[in-house]
């Protein structure tokens, strides 16, 4: 086997043509490629460390995002409330190297802790829809808390029976003429 002298080249062009250059220039038998499997930023390679570092990225967004949360949950419910000097001269906190390695330990904590107040604000969202749900029902019976009549009346015997509701107005007149055409005897008041 004979050694040539070569000569050094540089190309450039577009990543998405690499690959159609470098089978072209080995084709015509002016380079050979030899890939070594240690070396992940040669020919392609770089691109799946990129998608690695995307992937890793989002994750870390993803759990920065779910921190954030968190925070602001805790916040609302346990604010952390300033002393009268550090109102004026700012929040500063000052840890010692115990208390950060301490705090740097305790960070496997914090998907349990995520978690927990992500259970808590979904029980807390659903409290908040029955409180209102409660209020909407007493809103619609405060009406009817003036009547002189008492529950039992209410409960009626097994031929007669008082049902409390509500007719929009602009129906009232329908319903009132349902009522009289029934067949049993039903009466329908203002």
């Amino acid at each position: 086997m004979a050694v040539a002298r070569m000569n050094r080249i540089k190309l450039a062009g577009l990543l998405k043509d690499r690959d159609y250059w470098l089978k072209a220039l080995q084709k015509a038998q002016v380079i050979e490629i030899d890939i070594p499997e240690n070396d992940a930023p040669v020919l392609g390679r770089e691109e799946e460390s990129n998608c690695e570092i995307e992937r890793e990225m989002a994750e870390i967004d993803h759990h920065l995002g779910d921190l954030d949360k968190t925070i602001v949950f805790i916040d609302r419910y346990f604010p952390v409330k300033p002393t009268l000097i550090q109102q004026f001269a700012g929040v500063k906190t000052f840890l010692t190297e115990v208390e950060f390695q301490d705090l740097a330990e305790a960070r496997n904590q914090t998907s349990k802790i995520v978690d927990q107040a992500s259970a808590l604000n979904v029980e807390l969202a659903k409290l908040a829809h029955q409180e209102a749900s409660f209020r909407s029902d007493l809103q619609n019976l405060l009406p009817w808390s003036e009547l002189d009549l008492r529950e039992e009346d209410l409960q009626g015997t097994s031929f007669v029976r008082v049902i409390l509701g509500e007719v929009e107005v602009r129906r009232f007149n329908e319903v009132q003429d349902a009522v009289a055409a029934a067949p049993f005897g039903c009466e329908l008041r203002r």
